[in-house]
C-alpha cells in the first residue's frame, strides 16, 4: 500500500513539476491539471467497488464504505455535472458523468445486500482461501492475551 501511496505521489508530482517547468501556456496547464485531476476523481468514486468482489463473496456490504457516503457521492456528482453543463467545462463533467453511474452501482449493492449479515472476513484470509472467522472469534483472539493477563491478577 506505501509503494502505491508513493507511485501516485511521484506521478502527480510529476505532472505538477512539469506543469510549471515545461508547460508555460495558460491553456495547455489547464488542460494538463485538469485532466490528471479527472484521473484522480474518477478512480476516488471507483475506489469503493474494488471489494465487489468480496461484497458478492460474502453477501455482505460490512467491506463498502456506508450508504451515506455513496448516496452523498451520488448527489456530488450529479450537482458538479450540472455545473459543467452550465459553465460548458469537460474536465467538470466528464469524472462525474461516470461518478454518478459508479455511485448508482454502490447504492444498488447496498440494497441487494443490506440485510444480509454474515461473518466479518479478513480479506487475506479470503484471498488465501482460508476459513472465514465470525467478528466474535476475532475479538476474542485480539483480547485474549488481555484477559488472560487479568485472570492472573
Amino acid at each position: 500500500m506505501s509503494m502505491m501511496v508513493v507511485g501516485l505521489l511521484l506521478v502527480f508530482g510529476t505532472i505538477a513539476l512539469s506543469c510549471f517547468c515545461a508547460v508555460h501556456d495558460h491553456k495547455h496547464r489547464k488542460t494538463l491539471v485538469g485532466t490528471a485531476g479527472m484521473v484522480a476523481t474518477i478512480i476516488l468514486y471507483a475506489s469503493p467497488l474494488s471489494v465487489i468482489g468480496l461484497v458478492i463473496h460474502t453477501k455482505s456490504v460490512e467491506f463498502m464504505p456506508s450508504f451515506y457516503f455513496s448516496l452523498a457521492a451520488f448527489l456530488g456528482c450529479g450537482l458538479w455535472l450540472v455545473y459543467g453543463a452550465i459553465s460548458r467545462d469537460i474536465l467538470i463533467m466528464a469524472p462525474n458523468f461516470v461518478g454518478m453511474p459508479l455511485g448508482l452501482g454502490q447504492m444498488a449493492l447496498h440494497c441487494i445486500y443490506r440485510h444480509k449479515r454474515s461473518p466479518r472476513v479478513e480479506a487475506a484470509k479470503v484471498d488465501a482461501g482460508e476459513e472465514l472467522k465470525s467478528v466474535e472469534e476475532i475479538i476474542k483472539e485480539d483480547i485474549k492475551p488481555y484477559t488472560e493477563d487479568i485472570e492472573k491478577a
